[in-house]
C-alpha cells in the first residue's frame, strides 16, 4: 500500500510540474502575440455587441 501512495505522490508532482511548464509556455506565448504587429490599423476598427434573439 505504501509503495502504492508513493507512486501516487510521484504522478501528482510530475502532473503539477507538467501544468506548471504549461502555464509558462501559455503566458510567454500571449507576451509575444502582444508585440506582433496585427497587420492592420487598429485605430480605424469598429466593433460593437450583437444580441442574438
Amino acid at each position: 500500500m505504501a509503495r502504492a501512495r508513493g507512486g501516487f505522490v510521484v504522478a501528482q508532482f510530475a502532473l503539477a510540474l507538467l501544468l506548471l511548464v504549461g502555464a509558462g509556455l501559455l503566458v510567454r506565448s500571449f507576451l509575444n502575440l502582444r508585440a506582433v504587429e496585427p497587420g492592420f490599423e487598429p485605430d480605424n476598427v469598429l466593433s460593437f455587441t450583437l444580441a442574438l434573439p
